[in-house]
C-alpha cells in the first residue's frame, strides 16, 4: 500500500515538473516571438526616416498596425495557456484593450484645445497608433513579469 501511494506521489511530482518546464519553454519561445516583432519594428522604422512628411505616414501607419497585429497574437497566445481563455475570449480581451488604448490617445492627440484651433490634420491618427503599439508592447511586457514570476 505505501508502495502504491508512494508511486502515485512520484507521478504527480513528475508530472507537475514536466508540465512547469513546458510552460517555461512555451513563455521562452513566446517572448522570442514578441522580440522579433519589436525588432522587426526598429528595423522598418528606419526604412523612412522623415516621419513628420505625409511620404511616410502611410509607410508608418501600416508598421504600427502590422506591429501592433503581431503583438496581438503573442498576447492571444499567453491567454489561451496561461490564463484558460477560449480562442474567442482572447480574441476579444486584447482587440478591447487596444481598441481603447487608440481611443484614449486619439482623444488625447486631436481633442487638445491647440489641435482645435490649428487643425492638427492626420498627426493624430498617426501619433496615436504610435502610442497604441508602445502600450501593447509594455502590456505585453508587464504579463512576462507577471508569467516568470509564478512559473
Amino acid at each position: 500500500m505505501k508502495k502504491i501511494i508512494f508511486s502515485i506521489f512520484l507521478c504527480c511530482i513528475v508530472s507537475q515538473a514536466f508540465a512547469k518546464k513546458n510552460n517555461v519553454e512555451y513563455l521562452a519561445q513566446l517572448q522570442n516571438d514578441f522580440t522579433k516583432c519589436s525588432e522587426t519594428f526598429y528595423i522598418k522604422s528606419e526604412q523612412c526616416s522623415d516621419t513628420g512628411s505625409m511620404k511616410c505616414y502611410k509607410f508608418l501607419t501600416e508598421l504600427h498596425k502590422s506591429t501592433q497585429n503581431c503583438y496581438t497574437e503573442v498576447a492571444k497566445r499567453i491567454f489561451l495557456k496561461f490564463y484558460n481563455l477560449d480562442e474567442q475570449q482572447a480574441n476579444q480581451k486584447i482587440e478591447d484593450f487596444a481598441s481603447l488604448i487608440y481611443k484614449n490617445y486619439f482623444y488625447i492627440y486631436q481633442e487638445n484645445n491647440y489641435c482645435r484651433a490649428n487643425n492638427c490634420g492626420i498627426s493624430a491618427f498617426l501619433y496615436s497608433e504610435y502610442a497604441t503599439t508602445f502600450a501593447l508592447k509594455d502590456y505585453i511586457d508587464m504579463m512576462f513579469t507577471a508569467l516568470e514570476i509564478y512559473l
